[in-house]
Parts: structure tokens; sequence; C-alpha cells
């Protein structure tokens, strides 16, 4: 069944991604905007899940095509409740 919805490990991953976690000052969320996931895992599957609702893309493969990194869009960064001025940093805007 297809996920139609972020849900909450959804919001957990990108906000992970993001650097945008309680433990992170608030003016430094949004200083890294990538997630490395490996073919086969759970994460991945959540990172597929999670392209198909628009709130990352695919940036690029490494380790022999292993591993995939992908990237939050606009809404995966509204998604995780970041800051205009965050998302700005994040998006590289």
């Amino acid at each position: 069944m297809a996920t139609t919805t972020v849900d909450k490990r959804h919001v957990e991953l990108l906000i992970h991604m993001l650097g945008a976690g309680e433990h992170i000052n608030r003016r430094s969320r949004g200083f890294r905007n990538y997630f490395c996931a490996h073919e086969g895992t759970a994460d991945h599957g959540a990172m597929l899940e999670m392209l198909e609702l628009g709130v990352v893309r695919e940036s690029h493969t490494i380790n022999e095509d292993r591993d995939v990194i992908y990237i939050a869009t606009l809404e995966g960064c509204q998604a995780a409740g970041l800051s205009r001025k965050a998302t700005r940093k994040a998006l590289g805007r």
C-alpha cells in the first residue's frame, strides 16, 4: 500500500537530514541537507516513500551505487517545520 501522507517517521528523517533536531541551535538549523540511505534498508524504503510524496529528491549515488544521497525539497523543509531562514539555508538560496 502506497503512502499518501508524510508520517511521523518521515518527519523524523527530514529533521535529521536537515540538521533541525532539538539539540541543534535554532540559528544553525538547515546547515545540512542530505541523507545517505543504503539500498535495501528500512531508511531507504522510507526515502522512496518520501520521494513519491515530493518531500525529498535523489541527488546522487556513492559507494559503487550501493548508497543513495537524498536531499529535502521545499515541501520537505516545510514538513520538518523549518523557519523561512533555515529553509533558505537548507536549499542554498
